[in-house]
């Protein structure tokens, strides 16, 4: 059986992480946050130029919807056939200006079926849900060009330590065992990764780091979601001002980089 076998399928999962994150805070300060660093970070995405776009684990496709343009290729691969059905009707919805090929399958069989290389890979959230989070990553870094670029967002370990530390969850932090303990799973993703990890992975492919966030700073350090109710609008502003800046960018639940391929 391969790795990838193992990996996550959200067609069980869909209506949960809908209602406990797509609609929520939480939520919505992830979508406006990633989108200011693409705007701001990956220019090339919206500047009328030809590109090939993989949106790897794209869910809902909602990202890729967002940049969507008719100078855009878009690929989108899920191993959930729920997500991707829901991708399509969204697209339709919004009447997205370009065609967009939606595939039912791991990154990893994608990668070894050796597809024309990608200008820019848009991964978020993907890895963590993988049973090798390493091999996702070789694969993605293998489909992407020379000099072509990859947005990357993975579950932070290091915030789920202090986090856990909060909370007094000692057995977590002694074991390294941070697997979901609800029924089903639940939304927490099961290898949550640790940047110097990712970083030597990114080494080891030919990857440069070119920028660096960290996404929810805040809300959901210390178990009080409640006292964020009806200051939405002060908390993302707040987040905004202490995302890129470290040491807050290497403590939120999910970082951000944007890597660039090398050019041998």
């Amino acid at each position: 059986m391969a790795a990838y076998d193992k990996d996550i399928n959200f067609d069980d999962k869909f209506e949960r992480l809908t209602n406990a994150v797509y609609n929520t805070p939480k939520g919505i300060i992830r979508t406006v946050l990633l989108r200011e660093d693409l705007a701001d970070r990956m220019p090339e995405l919206f500047s009328g130029t030809r590109l090939r776009v993989l949106d790897a684990g794209c869910g809902t496709g909602e990202m890729s919807r967002w940049a969507a343009s008719k100078d855009l290729e878009i690929v989108r691969i899920d191993i959930s056939s729920k997500m991707l059905d829901e991708a399509r009707r969204r697209d339709k919805e919004e009447a997205i200006p370009c065609a967009i090929e939606h595939r039912c399958e791991p990154v990893q069989t994608h990668a070894n079926a050796g597809p024309p290389p990608y200008d820019i890979i848009i991964c978020h959230g993907m890895l963590a849900w993988l049973a090798d989070p390493e091999e996702g990553f070789n694969a993605l870094s293998r489909l992407l060009k020379p000099g072509g670029r990859m947005s990357l967002v993975y579950y932070n370990r290091n915030r789920n330590i202090l986090r856990n530390g909060l909370l007094a969850n000692f057995y977590c932090l002694r074991t390294g065992d941070y697997r979901p303990r609800q029924k089903g799973g639940g939304l927490t993703p099961i290898n949550p990764l640790d940047e110097a990890q990712v970083y030597g992975w990114a080494a080891r492919n030919g990857l440069t780091v070119e920028f660096k966030s960290g996404i929810r700073i805040f809300f959901g350090l210390a178990n009080n979601h409640h006292d964020f109710s009806g200051k939405e609008e002060a908390l993302l502003r707040t987040e905004r001002m202490f995302y890129r800046r470290e040491p807050f960018s290497s403590i939120g639940v999910h970082t951000h980089l944007i890597l660039r391929k090398n050019v041998t």
